[in-house]
């Protein structure tokens, strides 16, 4: 084994796992699938170092990766009967994890909900720019090369959706 490859390839996964395992787990609403999304992220991106696919930007290629595999656990996903919903529930884990999350919802102030469920109201297309900027700090360019789109394209729908965002909040009236 290419030793450059491997070491290129822990430096990757130990500079962006957290944040590809973020962005999936905000997608999924599920904290094992998007461990399994996130596996299979880097997975596939092992894959390609192996195979000696050129990879320009890291993160972009990443993300990429994780985006398509969301759109194909959506997919596949099948509808769950009422009586596995019922099991799930008896799972003590699975009340362990809604008591940590109910606690993290109460420690979010206010203004901090009201603007999550506001862009939660955002066509897609804006929620994913809002998040790639504002959440994993990306940059435009990088932002095109996951969407696959051109880099002008996602300024204009940064700028569009922080406008929508405004309006629909009411930051967009000038205060007096």
């Amino acid at each position: 084994m290419n030793t450059r490859v491997k070491d290129r390839f822990v430096k990757v996964y130990n500079e962006h796992s957290d944040s590809i395992f973020r962005f999936c787990f905000l997608r999924v609403s599920d904290r094992n699938v998007a461990i399994d999304i996130t596996q299979d992220v880097f997975m596939r991106y092992w894959d390609s170092l192996i195979k000696g696919t050129s990879v320009l930007n890291d993160k972009a290629f990443l993300f990429t990766i994780a985006r398509n595999s969301i759109i194909d656990w959506y997919r596949k996903k099948k509808a769950i009967s009422l009586e596995e919903l019922q099991e799930d529930n008896e799972d003590p884990e699975e009340f362990a994890l809604v008591e940590d999350n109910a606690k993290g919802a109460l420690e979010m102030n206010t203004e901090s909900r009201f603007l999550l469920d506001k862009i939660k109201s955002l066509p897609h297309t804006s929620q994913q720019v809002l998040y790639f900027k504002y959440i994993e700090d990306l940059k435009p360019k990088e932002i095109a090369q996951i969407l696959n789109i051109q880099e002008n394209a996602v300024s204009v729908r940064i700028f569009r959706a922080l406008e929508e965002l405004r309006k629909m909040t009411g930051y967009d009236i000038p205060r007096e």
